[in-house]
């Protein structure tokens, strides 16, 4: 299947891996863990893609400094062209936003969930002004979403 993608004319793969630890996928709710990633790597890479991205989020539940750097150093291995780093966004609306540990948004009056979000970090107490500028996802074709 990537080979038709490549055939096709797509040249570029975005893989939203938010993060290589998975115990903080599996907190959000993702479905991929780490072997999946590199196996699918090595898969984009034989169909021909060498335009590859990786999406890694900041902020995770249970994501500490040094699974943090697991992250990091995981996605400076795999030699991608392209890292992207988010902060954690909970919208109250979205499935996480129910989450009473993810949802607090420490808002006050005026302040919206959307921009402001409790990333429980190791004190659980950080507040991230988490304002993102275009954040386009047009290209991806394959996403372990």
């Amino acid at each position: 299947r990537l080979r038709g993608y490549r055939d096709a004319g797509v040249n570029r793969l975005s893989f939203g891996v938010q993060s290589f630890v998975d115990e903080e996928v599996r907190a959000v709710g993702r479905l991929h863990r780490a072997a999946t990633v590199w196996q699918d790597l090595a898969r984009a890479r034989a169909a021909g893609f060498d335009n590859i991205n990786l999406d890694l989020i900041a902020g995770l539940p249970h994501q500490t400094p040094a699974s943090w750097r697991i992250s990091l150093d995981a996605a400076l291995a795999a030699a991608v062209p392209h890292l992207s780093i988010y902060l954690l966004e909970v919208d109250a609306d979205s499935r996480l936003g129910g989450v009473a540990d993810l949802a607090r948004s420490g808002s006050g009056a005026g302040a919206s969930s959307r921009s402001r979000t409790n990333c429980p970090k190791s004190d659980g107490d950080s507040v991230y002004d988490s304002r993102r500028a275009n954040d386009s996802r047009s290209s991806r074709i394959l996403s372990h979403d």
